[in-house]
C-alpha cells in the first residue's frame, strides 16, 4: 500500500496498481478505531480538509485533539521542532499537519517518528485531496485513461502538483492552460505536460480549475471558467473553495450542474480520509 508506518507525506511514491487495491478499500467496512488519538494541527486556515479529517476520524471512533497555533508556545519563541516534539511525548498515534512551509509535515515525521498525514505544506503538495479527486474519477469509470487539463495558476497550487504525479504514473493525458506566465510554462517543462490554448480544453474529459491564490502572489491571468468553456463531454472539478467570479462564474457554481464533478469531491472526501485513518492506524500498530 502507498500509505505506510511513515504516514502519508506525498503521491511521488503511490504505485497504480496499490491505487485501485486503496479505492476498493474506500468501499468497505472499517474496522472500529475507539482508543485512537489524533493531533489536528493546521497552522493554515482550512474548512474541508480539517474538519472532514475530524470527522472522518469521530466516525472510526477516534478522539481527536486539536492543536491551535495561536495559543502554541511558538508565541514565545519556540521552534517548531521543540514544539512537535513536546506534542509527540503525550503519545498521539498520527498528526495531521497543514503548513505554510514546504516539507514541513516530513520534517515531523523526521523529528517525531509519529505517523504523520499531510494535510496540505506550502505549495507542495496536498496527497490527501488528489486521492480524494483520483477516486471521484475511478468511481465514475475505473477503467478509462482521462485527459484532463488545468486551468489556472498551476505555479502555486499544491493540488496540482499532487494531483500530477499520480495521474502521470496512471498514464493520463495531463494539460494546463496557456495563461502567458513564465511560471506556467516553466512548471509544464518540470512536469512533462502540454501547455494548451484556452480552447483546446473542449477536447478533454476533465477540466480541473484551480483556485486563485491571492495569499501565494496568484494574480488573474485568466478570466474565470465558463459554460462557454465546456463542450458537452466535459467534468469539470475544484478541490475548493472556490472563488467565485475569480476561478470560475456563479453559473459553474450550482450544485445541480450537470458537468460539475465538485460535489462528488466533497461527498469522497469523508470515506477516502475515513480509508487514509484506518490505513495510517493499521500500519503504525502493525
Amino acid at each position: 500500500m502507498p500509505i505506510g508506518r511513515a504516514g502519508i507525506l506525498s503521491t511521488e511514491s503511490f504505485p497504480p496498481h496499490e491505487l485501485n487495491s486503496f479505492f476498493r478499500l474506500v468501499e468497505k467496512p472499517r474496522t472500529n478505531r475507539k482508543g485512537s488519538i489524533g493531533m489536528l494541527c493546521f497552522f493554515e486556515a482550512s474548512t474541508r480538509t480539517e474538519l472532514s479529517f475530524e470527522m472522518a476520524g469521530l466516525r472510526l471512533g477516534m478522539a481527536w485533539s486539536k492543536v491551535e497555533p495561536s495559543g502554541l508556545s511558538l508565541q514565545k519563541g519556540e521552534s517548531l521542532r521543540d514544539t512537535f516534539q513536546v506534542l509527540s511525548h503525550y503519545k498521539p498515534d498520527l498528526f495531521v499537519v497543514r503548513h505554510s512551509v514546504a516539507y514541513l509535515p516530513h520534517a515531523v515525521s523526521e523529528w517525531t517518528g509519529v505517523p504523520v498525514i499531510n494535510a496540505g505544506d506550502g505549495i507542495n503538495e496536498h496527497p490527501t485531496q488528489a486521492l480524494i479527486d483520483t477516486f471521484t474519477l475511478w468511481k465514475m469509470n475505473s477503467k478509462k485513461r482521462y485527459s484532463i487539463a488545468f486551468f489556472g495558476d498551476v505555479f502555486r497550487s499544491r493540488v496540482a502538483r499532487s494531483n500530477l504525479k499520480i495521474w502521470k504514473a496512471l498514464n493520463w493525458n495531463v494539460s494546463v492552460v496557456d495563461d502567458g506566465s513564465e511560471n506556467t510554462k516553466n512548471f509544464a517543462k518540470a512536469f512533462g505536460i502540454r501547455v494548451i490554448p484556452r480552447r483546446g480544453i473542449r477536447e478533454a474529459d476533465v477540466i480541473y480549475c484551480l483556485r486563485v491564490q491571492a495569499e501565494r502572489g496568484s494574480s488573474y491571468a485568466l478570466s474565470p471558467l465558463s459554460n462557454s468553456d465546456l463542450s458537452k463531454k466535459s467534468k469539470f472539478m475544484h478541490a475548493g473553495p472556490v472563488v467565485m467570479g475569480k476561478d470560475m462564474l456563479l453559473e459553474l457554481c450550482e450544485r445541480a450542474h450537470p458537468q460539475s464533478l465538485i460535489h462528488e469531491q466533497l461527498k469522497n472526501s469523508l470515506p477516502v480520509r475515513e480509508a487514509i485513518l484506518d490505513e495510517v492506524l493499521k500500519r503504525a500498530r502493525a
